[in-house]
C-alpha cells in the first residue's frame, strides 16, 4: 500500500499546488449505522484518474491541500450506496459514512429440472490473459465482466468457473453477479448481495512445494463457486459475472509500458489476477470492463479472437 500511496503523492500534490510538504490526510469509511469500517471500498479521483482502495480497516489516505483541489471524488463499496461529491468538501472531514442497499427481493422459491453450462471451454486451452499492461496503455480497470445470455428467462445459477494462472504470486479478489442494464446493455445492478472474496493463498503454497522456481509456463487455476444452496434467480435472459480487482499492494505488481512521447518503456503499476479469455471463438463480444469512472465499455483488447473470457457458468432452468 505505501507504493501506491506514493504514487498517489506524486501525482495529488501536483494538483493541490503544495509548494512545501503536503499535509496528510486520513480517511475511515464505515458504515453508517453501525460505524464499523468498510474494508476494500473504491476510492475513484476522477481527473487525476486515480483509483485506490481501502483496507480491511477502511482507512485510505489522500495528501495534499484538499480545500484547494478541483476534482471529483467516489466512494463505492458492494452493498452499499455509491457517494459522489466534490474532493475539496473532504478537507473538513475524517469520517466517511455510506448507506448500505436494501437487499433486491430473489422472490421466486421453485424447482428447475435442466441444467446447461454457459461458455464451456477447456482449461488446457488458455494461452491469453487480460489485466496485463498492452503495448502502450496499462490496464487500468476496476471490473472485468463476462456477459451469459440464457436459454429461458427465470433461471437460476448453480455454479460459476473462473481461470486465472496459478504462478507462484499470492492473489486475491472479489467476485460480483450483475443484472443486464437495459439502457446500455451492460452490467447493471447486482443479482447477489454476499461479499465473495477469493484467495488462493491455499493452492499456491501447495504450488510451492512441488514445483521447481525456474519452470518456465504457468498454468491455469480454476476457482470454482459453488451457488446451489443460493436463490440467484436470473430475471432476463441476460446476465454477468463480474471480478473486482482488489487495489491494494497485495495485489499490485510491476508491467512495462512503451511511451509513444517519449520513446521509452516505462513502469505501470497491475494488479493481479489476470483474468483468462477463452479459447473459443463466440459471435460476438461479450467481455466488458469497467472504467475508472465507475462506467461499463466492451473491451475488444483480443478482439476477434477473444470474443469472451475464461469463465463458465452453470445455470437450471
Amino acid at each position: 500500500m505505501k507504493r501506491i500511496l506514493l504514487l498517489i503523492f506524486c501525482i495529488v500534490s501536483t494538483v493541490s499546488y503544495a509548494q512545501q510538504a503536503p499535509k496528510i490526510n486520513t480517511f475511515h469509511v464505515v458504515d453508517f449505522n453501525t460505524k464499523k469500517p468498510i474494508g476494500y471500498a473504491t476510492i475513484n479521483i476522477l481527473k487525476a484518474k486515480l483509483a485506490i482502495a481501502t483496507e480491511s480497516d477502511g482507512v485510505f489516505i489522500i495528501p495534499g491541500n484538499l480545500a484547494a483541489m478541483r476534482d471529483t471524488i467516489i466512494l463505492n463499496a458492494q452493498t452499499y450506496i455509491p457517494l459522489k461529491l466534490p474532493i475539496s468538501t473532504l478537507a473538513t472531514m475524517d469520517t466517511i459514512r455510506l448507506y448500505r442497499m436494501i437487499p433486491k427481493n430473489q422472490g421466486i422459491q421453485t424447482k428447475f429440472s435442466a441444467k446447461r453450462t454457459l461458455n464451456d471451454y477447456l482449461a488446457d486451452d488458455i494461452g491469453l490473459y487480460a489485466g496485463v499492461a498492452t503495448d502502450d496503455a496499462p490496464f487500468n480497470y476496476l471490473q472485468i465482466a463476462q456477459h451469459f445470455v440464457t436459454d429461458a428467462a427465470t433461471s437460476k445459477l448453480a455454479s460459476i468457473t473462473i481461470n486465472k494462472p496459478s504462478d507462484w504470486l499470492l492473489t486475491k479478489f472479489r467476485v460480483r453477479i450483475y443484472d443486464t442494464d437495459p439502457a446500455t446493455g451492460g452490467p447493471g445492478a447486482d443479482l447477489y448481495d454476499r461479499i465473495i472474496d477469493i484467495d488462493n493463498e491455499e493452492y499456491v503454497n501447495d504450488y510451492l512445494n512441488r514445483r521447481s522456481s525456474y519452470a518456465s509456463y504457468v498454468e491455469s487455476k480454476s476457482t470454482i463457486i459453488d451457488f446451489r444452496k443460493d436463490n440467484i434467480i436470473i430475471p432476463s435472459k441476460g446476465f454477468f459475472v463480474a471480478v473486482e480487482w482488489l487495489r491494494d499492494f497485495f495485489n499490485a505488481s510491476k508491467a512495462p509500458v512503451y511511451n509513444k512521447v517519449t520513446s521509452k518503456v516505462d513502469t505501470a503499476i497491475v494488479y493481479r489476477p489476470f483474468i483468462g479469455i477463452s479459447p473459443v471463438k463466440g459471435n460476438q463480444l461479450n467481455i466488458w470492463v469497467m472504467q475508472l469512472d465507475r462506467t461499463w465499455k466492451t473491451y475488444d483488447h483480443f478482439y476477434p479472437f477473444g470474443t469472451d473470457l475464461a469463465i463458465k457458468a452453470t445455470v437450471e432452468y
